[in-house]
């Protein structure tokens, strides 16, 4: 997904010049699609060696898989439809897929998100045949 911002633990200059790797902008792994075949727990480790992504500030998984993704050149994003934002959000939530709660949004998941479900019928859908 887009993030609102880049939200990573090192730079895009500290990528480049240290790890060398042209880091992709305002990757978000809230949601996404992650072959794991492709997934090399070596890169990661590697990637763990330096001290600034491995700063524990909840930024860590992000950070490697927007490393691994764009050094792998393997960077593209899901249509905008898939909305990911921190903050609580006046758009028109019919035209979304998906709604990625993220930080200090996570609440609206309740207020919002969840109610909004119940109101479109979704969870009649989870519900087991009886």
């Amino acid at each position: 997904m887009h993030d609102a911002e880049s939200s990573y633990n090192l730079s895009e200059t500290q990528a480049l010049n240290d790890l060398g790797i042209n880091l992709a902008p305002r990757v978000n792994c809230g949601v996404m699609l992650f072959p794991r075949e492709n997934q090399r727990l070596a890169r990661c480790e590697a990637y763990l060696t330096h001290p600034a992504v491995c700063s524990p500030s909840g930024l860590m998984e992000q950070t490697m898989h927007a490393l691994y993704a764009s050094e792998s050149e393997r960077v593209s994003y899901l249509a905008d439809s898939y909305y990911v934002s921190p903050a609580q959000t006046s758009a028109d939530l019919d035209h979304l897929v998906c709604r990625h709660y993220a930080g200090p949004s996570r609440r609206l998941l309740t207020d919002e998100g969840i109610p909004r479900l119940i109101q479109n019928g979704f969870l009649n859908e989870m519900r087991p045949s009886m």
